[in-house]
């Protein structure tokens, strides 16, 4: 199996995410705020056969501009992303089966449509056996 994360609720992985969906959020009255949903905690595990190093988590596709991700300190979000930009997981070598935490969030401008937006969640890294 080549290199592999997978995305879980909790820590125990018992609960897979297939797919990410952030919170919905209500528009605000000024027209000049952003909109921030409600933080998810994701939790990694390096589900591959390899050990990883220098790993990344990107953001793809037409919904990125309306995600921000963070790292996780001490079980809280950590400096957030400007929205869909990448952030880099701080640990020198995620272990075969080992987790990490990030967080991430959906962020509007009230001038955004309603609607779903689409966005992918991709990781770089270094395979190391």
């Amino acid at each position: 199996m080549p290199a592999s994360l997978g995305l879980f609720l909790d820590p125990e992985r018992q609960n897979p995410l297939p797919v990410l969906s952030l919170a919905e959020i209500i528009a605000p009255e000024s027209p000049d705020d952003l909109v921030e949903g409600e933080p998810l905690k994701i939790y990694a595990a390096n589900t591959g056969d390899t050990n990883l190093r220098d790993v990344s988590l990107h953001l793809d596709g037409d919904g990125a501009e309306n995600v921000q991700l963070a790292v996780d300190l001490d079980g809280q979000p950590g400096l957030w992303a400007a929205p869909g930009e990448s952030i880099f997981i701080a640990r020198q070598t995620i272990f075969r089966s080992d987790t990490f935490e990030f967080w991430m969030r959906g962020v509007y401008h009230p001038d955004d449509a309603e609607g779903r937006r689409k966005f992918t969640l991709r990781f770089r890294a270094v395979s190391v056996g």
